[in-house]
């Protein structure tokens, strides 16, 4: 969880990470807003507030999807052979643990405690090359360490 949320705290920081501009959304906002009917209690009212006032921000799905596409293929091969898949179980094992549900969609990729392991290890790999590659260093040669540095070797599970 820490993790998911470093990164898409890094990617809100250097990017823009919004579908329109701060002026065209608040029209959309406001719109938003005054359609939320005015005999539902306050409390709720509030929080469709609080969700639509998020709207226009990009989802982690997107986040780690757009940092993916920054990366070139060797990159993203360390850090999963199937990025979409690994994307996809990251988000939907982070929202299952955040707003936890007892009867989860049977399609989301809600990973168990033991098959977080390799994802939390390829999350760390994401950020990792993500800061490297913040700092000035060319993507190549932090893969390149990556790739032969036995501290970034993803484990072996046994069955």
């Amino acid at each position: 969880l820490s993790q998911t949320q470093a990164l898409e705290s890094l990617h809100r920081r250097f990017h823009r990470g919004r579908y329109i501009s701060k002026a065209g959304y608040e029209s959309c906002y406001n719109m938003m807003v005054g359609a939320i009917p005015t005999g539902i209690p306050s409390d709720l009212r509030s929080a469709l507030k609080s969700r639509i006032h998020y709207g226009n921000e990009f989802s982690l799905r997107k986040r780690l999807t757009l940092m993916g596409r920054q990366l070139n293929k060797r990159s993203r091969d360390l850090i999963s052979d199937d990025f979409k898949g690994f994307v996809a179980s990251v988000v939907d094992t982070r929202n299952h643990l955040t707003h936890y549900d007892p009867n989860p969609d049977p399609n989301a990729k809600i990973l168990s405690t033991k098959e977080m392991i390799i994802p939390t290890i390829s999350l760390r790999l994401l950020l990792t090359i993500y800061l490297f590659k913040r700092i000035g260093m060319p993507e190549s040669s932090v893969a390149k360490v990556i790739a032969e540095h036995p501290r970034f070797r993803k484990p072996q599970l046994m069955s």
